[in-house]
């Protein structure tokens, strides 16, 4: 005779519920999603950060630079605006260190090695990268749907204290400025920020500057306003809310501010830092800056040469060559390109010398550029070809290809 079991059904979800072990906010957030798409947005299945070189990896320009008595400018590791608005007798370096916490291997140094007497009121000491608008368009500014981000990061200081990190949309013009707190000096610390989403203004779907995250070291009074809202104010410079008690970073002498695994994400909780391949994460700092420059070559047995080959030539006249070059990356807009110094660059001529440039016009868009090559003596004559190539035995040449925010 056959024997039929039957089980009760089980609610899964109510069984969950009653398990001693709690679930958490992320864990009670996954059983409450409705849809595998709300869960993997939840775990932060896919690409997540919207920060390109938040681990610091890149450094095309350099590895280390002194930090220029001006507005925002890059000088070293990709992607990272430096400031010292203002500066008055402060010298600074930024520079991409290998002092990092455990999960990463670079990170970015701030060191003061003049300090200030005081910070003026005008001035204004911080560093900043730049996110296109087009990449931010998940966000839903503008809307009731307006997304809330998570801003998590790792940061060590010789000087303790409250700082601030603040979000500037350009579309709109409005800032959010957030607190966070380094509790023991000389330790990496890790910590969270939550960002509101902005119902007010949208970003604008295109490839200009759609926001700013910048970390503020030191802000003089017109910079320090009152307590900080946490919410998305109309910019003045006051709503930066800065403390005055930060601002011993640069004004002690030797002071430091590391940085490193910035992560900005879509959602309420952090997830652990998206790690990229160091080929991808060039190719996307490649979008915004590349270089060319004259790096040793060797030979098909191995041996050191002296020379890059930069591409073939065509002998427009005896005395003007034509050349070109393609970018490893497509940019963002026609970039601006930087020659120095032109006599690096040389054409070969029939009689198999190298004759130095005497002028260079780049013509680029965003693919590849014409180069537009004078020479200081005789070519072969128009209509030959000719190779076009830097030489590294002179000081190092390079072609700055730059398409920045």
């Amino acid at each position: 005779m056959a024997v039929k079991f039957t089980k009760p059904e089980i609610n899964v979800r109510e069984k969950l519920a009653e398990l001693d072990k709690p679930s958490g906010i992320a864990g009670e957030a996954i059983l409450r999603a409705e849809t595998p798409q709300e869960q993997q947005a939840l775990i932060g299945v896919g690409r997540r950060n919207m920060v390109i070189n938040g681990d610091f990896k890149i450094a095309q320009r350099a590895t280390s630079a002194t930090i220029p008595q001006t507005d925002s400018v890059l000088v070293s590791v990709d992607r990272w605006n430096v400031r010292a608005y203002s500066a008055e007798n402060f010298v600074g370096t930024f520079a991409q260190s290998s002092d990092a916490p455990k999960g990463h291997k670079k990170s970015l140094k701030w060191t003061t090695t003049t300090a200030e007497s005081a910070v003026a009121s005008d001035e204004l000491y911080s560093f900043q990268t730049r996110l296109e608008g087009q990449d931010l368009q998940h966000l839903n500014y503008g809307s009731n749907d307006a997304q809330e981000m998570t801003l998590s990061f790792w940061v060590k200081s010789s000087v303790t204290g409250t700082y601030h990190a603040v979000i500037y949309q350009d579309d709109g013009v409005k800032i959010i400025s957030k607190t966070y707190t380094i509790n023991s000096a000389n330790t990496w610390e890790y910590k969270t920020v939550s960002i509101s989403g902005n119902i007010a203004s949208a970003i604008n779907d295109d490839n200009t500057i759609g926001m700013r995250l910048e970390f503020v070291v030191a802000a003089g009074t017109i910079y320090q306003g009152t307590t900080p809202t946490g919410h998305w104010e109309a910019y003045t410079n006051a709503k930066y809310n800065a403390l005055a008690s930060s601002n011993n970073v640069v004004t002690t002498a030797n002071a430091t501010f590391f940085i490193t695994g910035v992560q900005l994400e879509l959602g309420k909780v952090a997830t652990p830092f998206e790690h990229r391949s160091y080929g991808e994460e060039l190719a996307l700092c490649q979008r915004y800056f590349e270089v060319l420059e004259d790096l040793q070559s060797t030979d098909s047995n191995g041996a050191a040469s002296t020379e890059t080959l930069l591409g073939l030539g065509y002998c427009y006249t005896t005395t003007r060559v034509m050349g070109h070059v393609t970018w490893k990356a497509t940019k963002r807009v026609n970039p601006t390109c930087t020659v120095s110094p032109v006599t690096d660059i040389q054409c070969l001529s029939s009689a198999g010398a190298w004759i130095s440039a005497t002028g260079v016009d780049v013509r680029a868009n965003k693919n590849s550029a014409r180069l537009d090559i004078t020479t200081g003596s005789a070519m072969p004559a128009a209509g030959q070809a000719c190779e076009v190539r830097f030489n590294t035995a002179s000081p190092v040449g390079y072609i700055y290809i730059d398409a920045e925010l």
